[in-house]
């Protein structure tokens, strides 16, 4: 892509932004600090390559705490091929620097600067708008998607946690909204083992 097609890499960076905060489950916070040195390989996904893992270190802090660090896990194989994608085709059209999703600003010494998240829960607001989606969904939510869909998916509680990064089962509970059919073959199971238990 041409360097004067900068709307256009804008609009990609977002696009891949949202996937990658979906695939994740990281905050829209965390998700703008990240720089390119951030994405590691993982032994248990050779298949990719160093794109496995999302190393947060700018997370959310307790009061008075240091900020969370953590790892997360790269699972969606779609997710992370648009990522390969972004960092080939799209993050060069941007000045050099370390951040992962640039903003088109330099500071006053030409250093690049990262987009920030009033500038990336705009982008996310404007494509909301644009699709007809409802206006009380705000990146936050790709956050509880993700925690959601990963549960219905088999992951379990401990896993769950450690991907969002919280100190408490519980407030990783929270953020899952499963459906009714999840629940009835999570109840039939329980039953099942319960049952197989006691004989």
């Amino acid at each position: 892509m041409a360097a004067n097609h900068k709307g256009a890499a804008a609009a990609w960076r977002n696009a891949t932004m949202f996937k990658v905060q979906y695939a994740t489950g990281v905050r829209a916070g965390e998700l703008v600090k990240l720089q390119t040195c951030d994405l590691l390989p993982h032994p248990v996904a050779p298949q990719f390559g160093r794109l496995a893992v999302v190393r947060v270190r700018w997370g959310k802090r307790s009061k008075g705490g240091t900020y969370r660090q953590c790892g997360v896990q790269m699972v969606l194989d779609w997710a992370v091929e648009a990522l390969r994608v972004y960092l080939e085709d799209i993050r060069p059209v941007f000045p050099g620097g370390p951040w992962l999703w640039p903003s088109e600003r330099c500071d006053g010494s030409g250093r690049q600067q990262p987009l920030t998240t009033r500038t990336y829960q705009s982008a996310f607001a404007e494509r909301r708008d644009s699709c007809g989606l409802d206006t009380n969904l705000t990146p936050h939510c790709l956050r509880h998607s993700y925690l959601t869909h990963t549960a219905e998916a088999g992951r379990d509680a401990a896993w769950r946690q450690r991907q969002a990064g919280h100190k408490l089962a519980s407030t990783t509970s929270n953020y899952i909204h499963v459906g009714e059919d999840h629940m009835n073959r999570e109840m039939t199971a329980a039953i099942a083992d319960l049952t197989a238990r006691t004989r």
